[in-house]
């Protein structure tokens, strides 16, 4: 909600655009542009890049990690004989989840 709003010292203009006959395009442009400004004039601009880049390293390092658990599963030929014991209850998860990393990292 508007009163909610993070930032108090921004207050949000209402503006009415119709895109496809370009009605009110022009100043939504401006206010972009006037928000923009504001942004980077008061350390939010710097704030939220490097939350963002921040969160988009986070995002790199889980998908390499999953490509590396896949490829240490298809190249682990007990891997389905230690994911039935698990299913099982002969192996605990929490070992066997422990041993995969440390294989993957080559910790041993």
């Amino acid at each position: 909600m508007l009163h909610e709003r993070e930032n108090a010292d921004w207050e949000p203009v209402i503006l009415q655009t119709i895109a496809t006959q370009r009605k009110g395009v022009e100043p939504l442009i401006q206010e972009i542009s006037r928000h923009k400004t504001y942004l980077k004039g008061s350390d939010k601009w710097s704030q939220k890049r490097q939350e963002r880049n921040w969160k988009r390293l986070q995002s790199m390092i889980q998908g390499l990690i999953s490509e590396k658990v896949k490829e240490y599963m298809q190249s682990d030929p007990n891997i389905e004989q230690r994911i039935a014991n698990v299913r099982d209850g002969q192996l605990d998860p929490f070992t066997v989840a422990h041993d995969m990393v440390d294989g993957i990292l080559g910790v041993k």
